[in-house]
Parts: C-alpha cells; sequence; structure tokens
C-alpha cells in the first residue's frame, strides 16, 4: 500500500508540471514535502539509534520513497522553471527575464526546502537538502551575476563609446 500511495504521489507531483499556470512561489509539492517528511519521521524510531547493519525493512522503504519523491520533485521544478510564460511584457528583453525567473523560482524553492526539511540524520533527506542548497547556491550566484551585469553592461557600452569617440576626435 505504502508503494502505491507513493507512485500516485510521483505521478501527482509529474502532473503539476503540466496544470501549474503562474511561475511564482513555493510550488505546492515543494511545499508540502517537509510536513510529509516530518511526519513519516515521526513514525519511525530515530535514525542513528539502530545499528547501520540492522536497518529494518520500513526504514528502507521510506528511503526509497524518499528517493523517488525528491527526484520528481527536482525534476518537475527545472521542467516548470523553464516553461514560458503566457505572456512577455514588451520592451525587455524576453531571454533576460525569462532567464531571472527561472533562478527567482528555484531560488524561492530550494531555500524553503533548506529551510524547511528537518533530515533529523537520515542520509537521504541530507542528501537532497545537499542538493538544494547547491542548486539554490548555483542560480542566487546565477541571478546576482545576471542582475549586476545588465547595469553595468550598459555603463561599460557607454564608456566604451565614449573612449572611441574621444580617440578618434584627437
Amino acid at each position: 500500500m505504502f508503494t502505491r500511495f507513493v507512485d500516485e504521489q510521483v505521478r501527482a507531483i509529474e502532473d503539476t508540471k503540466v496544470k501549474i499556470k503562474k511561475r511564482r512561489g513555493v510550488i505546492g509539492f515543494i511545499k508540502v514535502f517537509p510536513a510529509f517528511s516530518e511526519a513519516i519521521e515521526n513514525m519511525l524510531p530515530p535514525h542513528g539509534s539502530q545499528d547501520p547493519q540492522d536497518r529494518n525493512e520500513t526504514r528502507v522503504m521510506v528511503d526509497e520513497a524518499y528517493v523517488k519523491i525528491n527526484k520528481a520533485m527536482f525534476e518537475s521544478l527545472k521542467v516548470i522553471a523553464k516553461e514560458a510564460p503566457g505572456a512577455v511584457s514588451t520592451g525587455t528583453d524576453p531571454e533576460d527575464k525569462e532567464a531571472l525567473n527561472l533562478h527567482i523560482l528555484i531560488i524561492e524553492n530550494m531555500n524553503h526546502y533548506v529551510e524547511e526539511v528537518d533530515e533529523r540524520g537520515d542520509p537521504v533527506l541530507i542528501e537532497w537538502r545537499a542538493r538544494a542548497q547547491s542548486d539554490f547556491e548555483e542560480h542566487l550566484s546565477l541571478y546576482v551575476e545576471a542582475v549586476i551585469r545588465r547595469p553595468l553592461g550598459r555603463v561599460m557600452v557607454r564608456q566604451s563609446i565614449f573612449f572611441t569617440w574621444s580617440i578618434i576626435l584627437t
């Protein structure tokens, strides 16, 4: 029954990438996962209290479920982030706006995951939380770089035009 439940959750997560219309804020499945993992962990004995060689079959099933669900969440989030919006405002470069929107969506969702998931010593949750932290840092860096480059790029272009004209005039 648990395996069927997990498969239904994965299917629901994958269906979300088709149904979602707007791309802002924390996506529903990312919002719900911390409460789900906390409820599961509250039902199991603490992770460090058992001998690693004596892992019970319930813990193995739960860890496999975490892997399936997290993999589906992260893949779906990337698909949702990359989808083109319905309308792009005129007067801006749509590629720049799209790249910024992609970074913002991943930053928001990965930050929520990192802040809310309590791994409780579970190696699978520790691994996925580290992956979320890595994605967060990567996209935050790319976002900051893009935001800073935009106005500085204009200044640099103006400076090079001014420099070129000053050489021509002298």
